[in-house]
């Protein structure tokens, strides 16, 4: 079986169901997959995959998004007036000593796996049905504003390249990636952005909207926001302030969440001081633990500020 044709199983497997590679001959055999193509799928398992992706070049697969893009574009009306840029990072268990792969590193993970190598994902995709237009894999330890300028203008390209006219799309990317560079090249790449700031930066900002809140309705939804125009890097820029009901109650449940867990260890430190035949501890042993818990305090008092 041919890479071209093992690539497009998979993408057929993930079309139809969830499943691991290891999982997919299972999934096919419930199909017509196996008539259709006049084949046994009883070989085609996870190590048939990674063979038929060891084959597939690495320079191509550029010019193979781009063709497929191209494809759905003509087929299908995609509305690109806005198009959103995010990262994500994926741990994986390739072992320390492997040397063969040198994209894998260690860093901060979202899934808090911090001793495990993880690789990075940059995905641009439309707003409505979230159609892919481009993807750049990269080092786990790589940070996300940095990466974010470097591949500004392979974007551009891609889209200049089916076609798209760059002046009649946003494209929208949090706030880990702001940066007054990062903006710069944005606007000379001749695009239209949105991006996000930090309430902690810009609190003087958020005094002045929490008294001039108003109802708006956004795509039927009701919410309070504010709109008005600052100066920011050396740009009058439109601020939007808005309080975002659901965002707001899973902050506030971490907030607790946060607060309970401080309670539970002041609670642990007296339970352990307070014991008749308790070890003693000088002045440095006792001070670590509460200097722990002050600062987490601390972060609780920014947070909570942030938040409400």
């Amino acid at each position: 079986m041919t890479a071209g044709a093992s690539l497009m199983l998979a993408a057929l497997g993930h079309a139809c169901i969830i499943t691991s590679k290891n999982g997919w001959a299972h999934w096919a055999r419930t199909t017509s997959l196996e008539y259709l193509l006049r084949t046994n799928f009883s070989k085609v398992d996870c190590q048939h995959f990674q063979d038929a992706m060891d084959t597939f070049p690495a320079e191509s697969i550029e010019s193979a998004e781009r063709q497929l893009l191209e494809n759905t574009l003509r087929h299908y009306s995609i509305k690109m007036d806005s198009l959103f840029y995010d990262t994500t990072n994926f741990y994986t268990y390739i072992n320390t000593t492997n040397s063969r792969c040198h994209i894998a590193k260690r860093d901060k993970n979202k899934q808090k796996r911090m001793d495990l190598r993880q690789i990075v994902l940059a995905l641009v995709v439309t707003r409505d049905d979230m159609i892919p237009l481009f993807h750049h894999s990269y080092e786990g330890n790589m940070n996300d504003a940095k990466v974010f300028s470097s591949v500004m203008e392979k974007i551009k390209n891609r889209l200049e390249a089916v076609g798209v006219n760059v002046q009649n799309y946003t494209i929208v990317f949090d706030r880990g990636n702001n940066s007054k560079k990062n903006i710069e090249l944005v606007e000379s790449l001749g695009m239209k952005y949105v991006g996000a700031l930090t309430p902690y930066h810009h609190k003087s900002l958020v005094e002045e909207a929490s008294t001039r809140l108003e109802e708006t309705v956004v795509n039927g939804k009701s919410i309070m926001a504010y709109r008005t125009f600052k100066n920011i890097w050396g740009r009058d820029m439109t601020v939007v302030v808005a309080i975002l009901d659901k965002l707001k109650e899973g902050q506030i449940r971490g907030i607790h969440t946060m607060l309970a867990s401080c309670d539970e260890a002041i609670s642990k430190l007296n339970r352990m001081i307070s014991k008749p035949n308790s070890k003693k501890r000088n002045r440095e042993e006792l001070e670590r633990p509460v200097k722990s818990i002050i600062s987490r305090y601390k972060a609780l008092v920014y947070t909570s500020k942030d938040v409400l």
